[in-house]
């Protein structure tokens, strides 16, 4: 996997490399986290939502045309 990090320069190559490690252990750590999410996910056709999720079952309903054999 890769990451993109862009950062102004500003002549402080302590400062960046400092921000760089900063951010590499960051990205890790949400990486290892995420990947425990994504290794037990389920589909459900119909999940319990918020009203924060905003339009997700339209937006899947619309990319189920994308995918063969999706799911009903």
């Amino acid at each position: 996997m890769r990451a993109p990090l862009a950062v102004r320069h500003t002549g402080d190559e302590g400062a960046a490399q400092a921000m760089l490690d900063a951010w590499r252990t960051a990205f890790r750590l949400d990486f290892e986290t995420d990947a425990v999410i994504w290794e037990n996910k389920q589909y459900l056709s119909r999940p319990r939502l918020s009203p924060a999720d905003g339009p997700i079952l339209q937006v899947r309903d619309w990319a189920r045309q994308f995918y063969a054999g999706s799911r009903e």
